[in-house]
């Protein structure tokens, strides 16, 4: 959500033509010299791909398919995650616990085939 304040006098039509499903007057406030201050939310839907950059965290810049799984699953499962990395952890769910499993099956072959200290 990006907030925009827009000002001046005798704008209401201008206004209305803008407000749509994506764009809403929060409130106006009328000022002293005349001129209204019109405060607009527009949503913005950032939809991340594997492409995409991680936004924050310990991964900021990295493209979201090198952020590993487990991290991706753990800020998900903490409730650690903005709107956008949850929704693109939501629709890689599947490729994610896949990822998660063979990482898995790959520390307990490690383990079979090394031999034991001392």
């Amino acid at each position: 959500m990006r907030y925009v304040p827009v000002f001046g006098r005798n704008i209401d039509s201008y206004i209305q033509k803008r407000l749509n499903n994506k764009t809403h007057l929060i409130c106006t406030f009328d000022r002293e010299d005349g001129l209204k201050l019109y405060i607009l939310a527009i949503e913005i839907n950032m939809r991340l791909e594997d492409n995409s950059l991680m936004p924050w965290g310990k991964y900021k810049g990295e493209k979201m398919a090198n952020v590993p799984a487990t991290y991706l699953i753990w800020l998900y499962n903490n409730e650690k995650c903005n709107a956008e990395v949850q929704a693109y952890i939501e629709d890689n769910m599947d490729a994610l616990k896949e990822e998660i499993r063979q990482l898995g099956d790959k520390k307990d072959e490690a383990k079979r085939y090394s031999k034991p200290i001392g």
